[in-house]
């Protein structure tokens, strides 16, 4: 029996459906995302994109994203609230994107499918962190991509289409940095593809376009912060951890995922092998070159201790290839095996991967569409690799809005109560880690010292304790006479306005940190984080020598 016409519009209709559902019941935020969320506070307090008041530390990794959320921040100061909505409308685009790209009603059902199948793409379309705004942009450019593909594109529209994807590539390294690995490949095939089609003139257009987000964002960074990238890369790059261990991390990340969540690595495989059966010369090959090369940056960092965060990029591009080769790949195949199949067997083998995909997502334990309100108990650290959706269960949607909050505190986590009781106490700064709710909910006036170093510029330039760390979480021993020397700076930050290169002398001789050549380190730091002419001369050269790598032997 034949399906009527109307039936794959009624699929698609019930995947949007379907998109939406499990994104309302699966949204939370997580701790990380409160880091983001007390820079936005800082701003609001007169103090600038910062951490604690009286440095200028870049404690969150995707300036894009905290440049977005500080929109709907002017109007609400519920900043649970405003990132949900954020993320829905940014997922509402990426699944649009997807049923431009999808070349039938069919195959878009199948990419909606294998995303909600996904624990990584989908734990991650909320969480408060940047990865739902890279799905969006990700998307656009590979819908961009595609439309290049074509052979019947018109000059003019294959111009225009190339500035289209110089601008995606643009926002997409503002929003992470090392996304470059994913689109570069694919990006340089296809403006080396249509370079006739470009004057001088439009070439240095497109270069502008590319590079302008980033270096902007970059010269902004290095004149007010002092240094190039978020002080995060600091503090996971510079750990003295040795490279093969954080590699074989890397490794046992994939393995985590292959245990809790095959279908992210089923799909980059799937994703991996189209790309690879496509003609040669074709820009999928050098999407999935892409694909190779950002798994394999994951490994060398060592991963995440979020399961899938870091894959669910490649990931999103793998479902891209899915939608868009298996309708050209498959008729190929079918070919081999039964000569003269006709499409309606295309559009069945395509159901019949949607229908695995679906089954997978049903009866595998724990997948964004079968885990309904997650539990503690849920998450099982392998490799101290943890699901957060079902770690913080108190910052999902249903159970924030659905269990009443004890004595009023929101969020209800003892995370969120150590930083209220720091705020009610006299004390100016205090040591954390993890710092997102307990810095959020201590205000904008204490000083959280991180003592894993993601928004603390000196401990970020020291080692790590090598006995004492797992991956994200590399802890630095507090020097001597540092937490004094921090609580002072903040007290005297507060008494004035004006921080002068006098006040920071007076500081460190008045409050010194041990050994002297990590004081002399701070010293430095302090005149380029700290005071507050930020056009003097001093500083200026300081920020020079910091970046030339004058100071690296004190860190030592």
């Amino acid at each position: 029996m034949r399906c009527g016409p109307r039936l794959p519009v009624v699929l698609a209709g019930a995947a949007w459906a379907l998109a939406v559902f499990v994104f309302l019941k699966n949204a939370w935020v997580a701790d990380d995302a409160w880091i983001v969320f007390r820079s936005l506070e800082q701003v609001f307090a007169g103090n600038g994109p910062v951490w604690n008041p009286h440095e200028r530390v870049q404690a969150f990794t995707s300036p894009l994203w905290f440049g977005l959320l500080l929109v709907p921040r002017i109007v609400s100061a519920d900043v649970y609230l405003n990132v949900i909505v954020v993320s829905f409308g940014l997922w509402l685009l990426t699944v649009r994107n997807l049923q431009r790209l999808a070349p039938s009603r069919e195959a878009f059902v199948l990419g909606v499918l294998l995303c909600v199948a996904s624990t990584a793409i989908f734990d991650y379309t909320t969480s408060g962190l940047e990865n739902v705004l890279a799905y969006a942009l990700i998307s656009w450019f590979l819908l961009l991509l595609a439309r290049l593909a074509r052979e019947d594109l018109r000059p003019d529209a294959a111009v225009r289409a190339v500035f289209g994807l110089c601008l995606a590539f643009g926002l997409i390294l503002v929003t992470r940095h090392d996304l470059v690995l994913l689109i570069l490949p694919p990006a340089a095939f296809v403006l080396a593809g249509r370079r006739h089609l470009l004057s001088v003139r439009k070439r240095i257009s497109l270069g502008l376009t590319a590079l302008t987000p980033l270096g902007v964002w970059t010269l902004f960074s290095l004149f007010y912060y002092g240094f190039p990238l978020p002080n995060t890369a600091y503090a996971k790059l510079n750990t003295g951890i040795d490279a093969t261990v954080l590699v074989a991390q890397g490794f046992r990340y994939l393995e985590a995922a292959l245990r809790r969540d095959p279908m992210t690595l089923a799909v980059i495989a799937a994703g991996l092998a189209l790309s690879q059966m496509s003609p040669r010369g074709s820009v999928w090959r050098f999407l999935g070159l892409g694909m190779v090369l950002n798994l394999g940056y994951v490994v060398w960092i060592g991963g995440d201790f979020m399961l899938g965060r870091f894959l669910s990029y490649s990931a999103l591009a793998g479902v891209g290839l899915c939608v868009l080769r298996l309708p050209v790949v498959l008729p190929r195949c079918l070919a081999r095996l039964r000569p003269g199949a006709s499409p309606r067997t295309v559009a069945d083998a395509t159901a019949l991967a949607s229908a695995a995909a679906l089954t997978f997502a049903v009866l595998y334990p724990h997948t964004p569409v079968n885990c309904w309100r997650p539990r503690v108990e849920h998450t099982q650290a392998l490799f101290r690799v943890n699901r957060e959706r079902d770690f913080y269960a108190e910052l999902n949607l249903l159970n924030r809005y659905l269990r009443p909050a004890a004595d009023g505190v929101r969020p209800n986590h003892p995370f969120a109560r150590s930083g209220l009781d720091f705020r009610d106490s006299p004390d100016l700064a205090r040591p954390f880690g993890p710092i997102g709710m307990s810095g959020y909910m201590a205000g904008t006036e204490k000083a959280i010292v991180d003592w894993n170093a993601l928004a603390d510029p000196l401990l970020a330039r020291l080692p790590a304790d090598r006995d004492n760390w797992f991956i994200g979480h590399f802890r630095r021993d507090l020097p001597a006479g540092y937490l004094d020397r921090v609580e002072a700076a903040v007290a005297d930050f507060l008494a004035n306005t004006d921080v002068t290169t006098e006040r920071l002398d007076a500081l460190s001789r008045s409050h010194p940190i041990e050994p002297p050549e990590l004081n002399e380190l701070h010293e430095r730091l302090a005149l380029v984080t700290q005071s507050s002419d930020l056009w003097s001369t001093e500083r200026l050269e300081t920020i020079l020598r910091f970046n030339l790598g004058t100071y690296e032997h004190l860190s030592r």
